[in-house]
């Protein structure tokens, strides 16, 4: 049985590309609503694995509501990146050049607790105030919240980060990256502590 996520915002043309865009490609069914009392009901009556929000207009205190509910990621996208995303074949949908859901800026935020991260903007803040993360400890905790609760080996992880030059660092400099990563969390939230070492094998961001 596929797993489910919430999306809130989408109009009925971006809900039909979506779902055949993004999630359908990660094997995801997008359940759908462009009115937030309804997405609050459907949140209360479903186990979701995160909450897509495909509009400008869903405001902090809304956000928060949702994360009472249940604590999973909430991912805020304009809806010219799900047109990105979309490789539909014919017989399924044909999307013009000009896409007409296209906004002026991109931005994927991911929000865990009082943790905001932009993917694009490379921007980290914790109750507003931003966090000053180096080029590394960024790529640490992106990799780890767009992958909540599955574990990564400590070579995973070196692949991901470090890619073809992951031969020359160490499972010490992986360590020591994540070690400087959540003092810097700590100093503000107690978020740092989502971040699991799993003895011998590797890390883990468990919500």
């Amino acid at each position: 049985m596929a797993s489910h996520v919430l999306g809130i915002g989408y109009t009925q043309s971006t809900a039909t590309i979506a779902k055949i865009g993004i999630w359908k490609q990660l094997g995801l069914e997008l359940d759908c609503t462009d009115d937030f009392d309804h997405a609050v009901c459907m949140l209360s009556n479903r186990n979701y694995i995160c909450v897509a929000i495909c509009t400008r207009a869903v405001s902090e205190e809304q956000i928060e509501t949702l994360q009472k509910i249940q604590t999973i990621p909430i991912i805020v996208t304009s809806p010219d990146i799900i047109c990105n995303y979309v490789q539909p074949t014919e017989s399924e949908v044909r999307i013009p050049e000009e896409c007409p859901l296209q906004c002026e800026h991109k931005s994927t935020v991911i929000k865990v607790k009082n943790l905001q991260i932009c993917l694009e903007q490379r921007s980290v803040s914790i109750d507003g105030v931003a966090v000053d993360l180096t080029e590394k400890e960024f790529d640490i905790l992106a990799l780890l919240l767009l992958n909540q609760k599955q574990v990564f080996t400590h070579e995973m992880m070196m692949d991901a980060i470090w890619h073809n030059d992951s031969a020359f660092y160490s499972r010490n400099a992986l360590s020591s990256h994540i070690s400087n990563l959540k003092k810097k969390l700590k100093h503000f939230s107690d978020v740092a502590d989502l971040i699991k070492s799993i003895r011998g094998i590797g890390y883990k961001f468990e919500p």
